[in-house]
């Protein structure tokens, strides 16, 4: 006997249908911008912690090297652009005794005024001179025949021999004490040095020295330049307040 059976249909289950994944894009990876700072810079010993705060940095051991966003300088050199902003260097000078005497004062602040420094300055070699000898002659009038014995507090290494030297001609005899930014407030409010001879790079910097030493005078000795290479597509859009450039891709 043949018996015929027929099977019941399957039933679809719901969502049984698989979609075809859609192709999302990427996720574009954000490439840091790089600097590198040229080993010239060492002795001005740049605060740079703000770029590191929005780039990756590399202290150079020469003044130049490839595979940077900007490569700085204190060296001119063929490929370098010069910065539009110079950095500003010079000294702040309180009234530590014996300089709370006006008289004394006066003269060192003539006499910082025209240092002869090379790369720096040029003044007449008379003037020079004859300041010098006005500034021996008032120590002399104060009664001090040997001169001033005064503490230069350094921020920046640059110079540091032909200040004391020069100095020196006048007699004035300088004990040099190296300090960085960050132990500067300690040593003014302490009043451990004369003058300081730091960077003064913009009004900022002048004005918070003003606050920690509000009857110190600033004077302002002359100008050093930076120089930098820009990888292509990076544009300097300004300085930070130490003056260094601030970039951004184009």
């Amino acid at each position: 006997m043949l018996i015929l059976a027929a099977c019941a249909p399957q039933r679809q289950p719901v969502g049984s249908v698989i979609a075809t994944p859609t192709a999302t894009a990427a996720a574009t990876a954000v490439v840091p911008l790089r600097y590198g700072l040229g080993a010239s810079l060492r002795p001005l010993h740049l605060n740079d912690q703000p770029l590191r705060q929005i780039a990756l940095v590399d202290e150079l051991t020469t003044d130049n090297a490839d595979g940077y966003d900007i490569v700085i300088s204190l060296l001119p050199q063929d490929d370098f652009i010069q910065s539009t902003q110079p950095l500003a260097l010079g000294f702040v000078l309180s009234q530590t005794p014996p300089l709370e005497d006006s008289a004394l004062y006066d003269r060192l602040q003539a006499l910082l005024a025209h240092l002869d420094l090379p790369g720096l300055t040029n003044h007449n070699r008379e003037t020079v001179e004859r300041v010098r000898q006005q500034a021996r002659t008032t120590w002399l009038t104060h009664g001090l025949p040997d001169g001033l014995q005064l503490v230069l507090a350094y921020e920046v290494d640059l110079l540091i021999p032909e200040i004391t030297a020069q100095l020196a001609q006048a007699n004035v005899e300088l004990v040099t004490l190296p300090i960085s930014s960050s132990q500067r407030p300690a040593v003014a409010q302490r009043s451990q040095a004369h003058l300081y001879w730091t960077l003064l790079a913009d009004p900022q910097v002048i004005s918070r020295w003003q606050a920690l030493l509000p009857s110190a005078e600033v004077i302002v000795v002359g100008d050093v330049w930076l120089y930098y290479k820009l990888a292509e597509g990076v544009a300097v859009t300004g300085y930070s307040s130490e003056g260094l450039p601030l970039i951004e891709r184009q």
